[in-house]
């Protein structure tokens, strides 16, 4: 286990990503790195957004820790990073005027 993760997820633990350090080691050590910094969240979500070709993406489970971990991010507002792209996609969506 990670100790500086571990102890970043302390009161959250059943939010370590177990099968995401299991798979991917390196991954969790970044997170633990980048955690608390402004570059986390963009780090996470080139975790899980595929813009390069040929790379297949995460397993469907560690995908999930992953989206537990920024959901973590925005329920703590940890480093004011409360807002993503696909808030402001959202946000987008349902503000802009209507075609008639």
């Amino acid at each position: 286990m990670n100790e500086r993760l571990a102890t970043i997820l302390a009161n959250n633990m059943d939010r370590y990503p177990h099968k995401l350090e299991a798979r991917f080691p390196h991954v969790v050590e970044r997170l633990a790195t980048l955690w608390g910094t402004p570059e986390l969240r963009p780090f996470m979500d080139a975790l899980l957004i595929a813009d390069r070709p040929g790379r297949q993406g995460f397993p469907p489970d560690v995908a999930t820790e992953i989206f537990r971990l920024e959901a973590l991010l925005d329920e703590s507002g940890e480093q004011g990073m409360t807002s993503t792209g696909w808030d402001l996609a959202l946000d987008n969506e349902f503000t802009r005027p209507k075609d008639r």
